[in-house]
């Protein structure tokens, strides 16, 4: 296997400083300088021979730039294959070159050393969009730190001409974005760029050929058709993409033309549709014009048929006439004899109404009498009854006077007993006054105690007040989360960790567990070199990452921030199979170097930030040392066995190789300065720590007061339950001596109250009341009598006038009716009268006009057409119409005829023609596109077939090293065309089976790891090379997600590959080179370093 890799001047140890080519200097073994501590490149770029697995002790030959063979290996390039990349201030390199084999390419590194640069720097020489780098889409941020200006150039090699050679391009960019390109060392512009990158066939947006690490994932999700679009270009170029896509817009175009097609034979069938139409017009064209003369000679006619009609009309009306003249003379005779009777039916009408008046006040008179009566018998009634409910009352008094009188004597009977066996008031009293003195005595004891107890609360209050200003001065100190937080949204990357944190403060509760961090402001140290080594080993994506602490929060938050709010956000999950991490041996084993802590020691976090932030950053292995490790820094990298260990100043990394396990690489770069992005990094001077004892004191001093509280308060319960029971005592002697009191005071109350029950019922004369009633009764119900009897009498009086009075209306009412009758009667025949006279009158005027109107239409009738035979004549009717109904009826049946061929003109005619015309062209065309048509789409039908067939052939054969090199991994696989009649539609399937116990599947995201998709696109990046025409392929992290057997099976196979003839150029990105693999001098391996390096080979 060829190799590159640090080289340094002499054999031992030496730390390289120094420019790039520096004068003199072999330009295939260089370093970077290194400037303030920025990251600078360390590697060696190239290729060369060299023992398999074995890094070169020296310089190594490189194949010439612009030359036709790799060196040892006697391999020609290829047309389009990069012999040089060179990148200067680009990233993270000052500058840096590459020298590619014309097969397989291995770049290795350690992480964060720069490989994918290399992807990077390819996509941006030759004009690739930024977005497929899935990096920042700002030129700019492609320039070194601290530079104005970077340039990328890449060489090709070309034989197009008579003789091969080299070509480059270079690309040179600066901090505005602004771009130059230079082709052959010549100024070009943009496009004259991509034109050369159409020349050569890169095709940078082909995840077959150039396949970012960013973009992997990309690949695995591709849509089939997406897969096979690719994968043609891959194979044809833009040659077989193109093919394709004219295929595609042939079939569509022809598609319009049979559209098109159509509409001709529709126009032409609506032209002969309407020319039909026409043709029975034209035909009928004389049979209207004669129909029309008909119509006009039957038009001269009409004035003989209407003086016809109005004579006829003339005798009808003077018929009529005579008629109603006789029918007016009777009428008169009739009204004459019915207005005799009628006088005599007025006169008597007056007379019944008269006495009908006089009855009717007598009536009135009566019932005024009537209406003063009732109300008197009502009032009589009212009082009788009265009477009898006072008796009642009466009765009931005396019964309840009288029961009054026992019930008294009975109360009391027996208060006097009660009262003669209760104790002496005296006594009572006596013992009250004892209960009270014990009381007092008490209370003056309470009284004491709630002193002492207030001034005790007193101090404690002051102390709560000192120990409150502490805390708040603590939190001054300690509340930088804010601060901190404010300082992070402005780190670049984490612009929206801000929005972030209070979006989920907002949502707390729809989390199932606490959502931790940014994991930046989780962090505190206790002084500022501590902070300095956080500062220095957690990246800055870390700082602004939050912690979840189920899946079912983490796929919350990312759904809710990253997908719907479209806010950048890093999350890690922790589970409680998350760590813990702790380191492999006693820091207590490495005191003798000046070490005094691990870095997972020096900080406080919450446990889930703790082990998310140790599972991504190995802080349990690296040690915290002082002064005396810095000036032992040699012997500490010997004898301590650490990886990674700080001191005041440095921080040291040691990188052991896998080839040679004696050979060791440091890699030395400054502890910077603090930012204080850490919390106790702005500790003034050991102040918190003298807070946190000025707090601690104030505590034990409210300690100690609750303490004496407690104590005085149990005191204070005990007073307080003697001066209870002392004032239970007191209230129940109060309540015996009231309770005897009482007794007496009943009993000489229950007997003023017999005594007085017995002077109501002697006073009270119940009997004489009573006998007053009945008389009063009596005289009342004397009285009622007499009143019933007059308002009868009145009653039968006032029925009789009423009868007198219905007579008398009845009566009026049937002479009414007969007169109204009567002169009904004589109504019609008056209103016959008139009316016969109206028409009478009317007729007489009808017949003189009729008459006028008959001599007037005969002169013009005259006039018009002297004689109407001749118009029966030209007609060949057996007779005229006699009537105008008649007339207009045929004149109607003419006209209908007419109308049913209306339309027909010499316009038609003409119309007709040109019809005729467009008929015949549109037939031809029609005929001739059909021809056309037919034989274009059996061309394209040929087309499609070779097309489908040169792209099914090529599918099967990446089939058939697809399945070879699935089963080299004891797997099953199987690439397969579906072909569609449309090709739009047209895709490539993945078949892959790793378990012999199923069936083959397509590949998916959701039945297959990812580790399982990265093996398949892998084999098919392998399968497809043999076939393809690009000049070169890019594949960036080539085992993400593989276990260990596929990443070495596959490596294997690409290093086999690289023997066979025809082998494709390829630019393989792994982080690490496996042991004891096969190499051949065909594959190159270019081993990346960036930062400072002591090597010892």
């Amino acid at each position: 296997m060829a190799a590159s890799t640090v080289v340094p001047r002499r054999a031992g140890r030496k730390r390289v400083h120094g420019d790039l080519f520096p004068d003199g200097e072999d330009p295939d073994v260089f370093s970077g300088r290194h400037l303030a501590g920025t990251p600078t490149a360390r590697c060696r770029m190239g290729y060369g021979g060299g023992n398999a697995g074995a890094a070169a002790a020296g310089p190594v030959s490189m194949g010439a730039v612009g030359g036709t063979v790799n060196g040892r290996a006697g391999v020609p390039f290829s047309h389009g294959n990069i012999t040089s990349l060179k990148m200067h201030n680009f990233l993270t390199f000052n500058d840096v070159a590459l020298s590619p084999g014309p097969r397989l390419n291995l770049i290795i590194g350690p992480n964060g050393s720069g490989k994918s640069t290399v992807v990077n720097a390819l996509c941006i020489v030759f004009n690739g969009h930024l977005r497929l780098l899935g990096r920042s889409t700002d030129l700019s941020q492609y320039i070194r730190h601290g530079q104005e200006t970077a340039w990328v150039e890449a060489s090709l090699y070309d034989t197009s001409g008579p003789r091969p050679r080299t070509r480059t391009v270079r690309r040179t960019f600066h901090l505005d974005s602004k771009s130059e390109w230079q082709i052959d060392g010549v100024r070009a512009n943009k496009t004259a760029v991509e034109k050369l990158r159409g020349e050569y066939d890169i095709q940078l947006d082909n995840l077959c050929q150039f396949l970012p690490q960013e973009r992997i994932a990309q690949f695995t999700e591709l849509r089939p058709a997406e897969l096979l679009s690719s994968t043609m270009a891959a194979l044809g170029g833009t040659a077989m993409t193109a093919t394709h896509k004219a295929l595609i817009d042939d079939y569509a175009e022809l598609a319009s033309n049979d559209q098109s097609g159509l509409s001709d034979a529709k126009a032409l069938e609506n032209l002969e549709a309407q020319n039909a139409a026409i043709q029975l017009e034209v035909t009928s064209y004389a049979e209207r014009e004669q129909l029309r003369r008909n119509i006009a000679d039957l038009e001269a006619y009409r004035p003989w048929v209407l003086y016809d009609d109005n004579r006829r009309e003339a005798k009808a009306i003077q018929a009529t006439r005579k008629a109603a003249q006789e029918s007016l003379d009777e009428a008169k005779k009739k009204l004459a004899v019915a207005e005799a009777p009628i006088e005599a039916f007025r006169r008597e009408l007056v007379a019944r109404g008269k006495k009908e008046l006089a009855a009717k006040r007598a009536v009135a008179a009566v019932d005024r009498t009537a209406d003063r009566l009732m109300p008197q018998v009502e009032d009589l009634t009212d009082q009788v009854r009265a009477q009898v409910a006072v008796r009642a009352q009466l009765d009931e008094r005396g019964a309840l006077l009288e029961r009054k009188v026992v019930k008294t004597r009975d109360i009391m009977e027996r208060a006097a007993r009660a009262a003669e066996a209760a104790r002496p008031i005296p006594e009572l009293q006596a013992l009250v006054q004892d209960a009270m003195a014990r009381r007092q005595q008490v209370r003056s004891a309470s009284i004491a105690l709630s002193a002492t107890v207030s001034e005790c609360q007193r101090r404690r209050a002051e102390a709560v007040v000192v120990r409150d200003e502490v805390v708040r001065r603590l939190a001054a100190l300690a509340d930088v989360r804010k601060l901190a937080l404010a300082r992070l949204c402005q780190e670049r990357g984490n612009q929206d960790v801000g929005f972030c944190w209070e979006w989920i403060q907002k949502n707390r509760h729809r989390f199932e567990e606490p959502v931790l961090g940014p994991i930046g402001i989780e962090l505190s140290v206790e002084n500022q070199y501590h902070g300095r080594i956080l500062e220095a080993s957690v990246p800055g994506w870390m700082r602004g990452t939050f912690v979840t602490q189920t899946a079912a929060d983490n796929r919350l938050l990312l759904e809710e921030l990253k997908r719907k709010l479209r806010k950048t956000i890093s999350t890690i999950n922790v589970t409680p199979q998350t760590g813990p991490f702790h380191p492999n041996r006693s820091i207590d084993s490495l005191r003798m170097f000046g070490f005094t802590h691990w870095a997972s020691e020096i900080y406080q976090a919450p446990d889930p930030v703790r082990r998310a932030l140790q599972s991504q950053v190995s802080l349990h292995h690296f040690a915290v040392g002082t002064d005396a490790t810095e000036r032992n820094a040699d012997v500490v990298r010997e004898q301590s066995g650490l990886s990674r260990f700080y001191t005041p100043s440095q921080w040291y990394s040691v990188i052991g190789s896998r080839f040679d396990p004696t050979a060791r690489t440091t890699r030395i770069s400054k502890l910077h300065p603090g930012r204080n992005l850490y919390s106790a990094s702005m500790d003034d001077e050991g102040q918190t720590a003298a807070l946190r004892a000025d707090l601690e004191r104030r505590q034990e001093e409210i300690a100690a007061a609750d303490a004496r509280l407690a104590d005085l308060d149990r005191q204070s319960r005990a007073l307080d339950l003697q001066v209870h029971s002392a004032t239970l005592e007191v209230n129940k002697a109060k309540t015996t001596l009231t309770a005897e009191a009482a007794l007496h005071n009943t009993a000489d109350m229950e007997r003023r109250r017999y005594e007085a029950a017995v002077a109501a019922r002697d006073a009270d004369d119940v009997e004489g009341e009573r006998l007053r009633s009945y008389a009063e009764s009596g005289r009342l119900r004397a009285k009622l009598l007499q009143c019933a009897v007059e308002e009868v009498t009145v009653v039968s009086l006032m029925a009789e006038r009423l009868r007198e009075v219905d007579q008398l209306m009845a009566e009026v009412t049937d002479l009414g009716l007969q007169l109204e009758l009567a002169v009904i009667g004589n109504a019609a025949l008056k209103e016959e009268v008139k009316r016969l006279e109206g028409i009478e009158a009317r007729l007489g005027k009808e017949f003189d006009a009729k008459v006028l109107e008959v001599r007037r239409l005969k002169q013009e009738a005259v006039r018009g057409l002297p004689d109407p035979q001749v118009v029966r004549v030209q007609l060949g009717l057996a007779e005229l119409p006699e009537t105008i109904d008649a007339l207009e009826e045929q004149i109607a049946t003419l006209q209908t005829q007419v109308d049913l061929i209306a339309g027909t003109s010499r316009h038609v005619v003409d119309e007709f023609e040109r019809r005729q015309k467009r008929i015949a062209a549109l037939r031809l065309r029609v005929e001739s596109s059909a021809a056309q048509t037919h034989a274009r789409r059996h061309a394209l039908d040929t087309r499609r077939e070779a097309f489908v067939a040169n792209l099914k052939t090529a599918v099967d054969r990446m089939s058939i090293r697809f399945s070879e090199l699935y089963t080299q991994l004891g797997c099953s696989g199987e690439l397969n065309l579906v072909r569609t009649d449309d090709l739009n539609e047209m895709y490539v399937e993945i078949l892959v089976r790793y378990r012999e116990a199923t069936d083959l599947r397509a590949l998916s995201g959701q039945t297959h790891s990812g580790g399982e998709r990265m093996v398949a696109t892998m084999l098919y990046h392998f399968a497809l090379q043999e076939q393809t025409p690009a000049p070169f392929r890019v594949v960036d992290e080539m085992n993400q997600g593989m276990d260990a057997h596929f990443e070495r099976a596959i490596l294997s196979m690409m290093i086999r590959d690289a023997r066979r003839e025809g082998s494709p150029q390829c630019l393989l990105i792994t982080p690490k080179l496996l042991l004891d693999l096969e190499f051949n001098s065909h594959a190159v391996t270019h081993m990346i370093f960036n930062g400072e390096v002591s090597a010892q080979v």
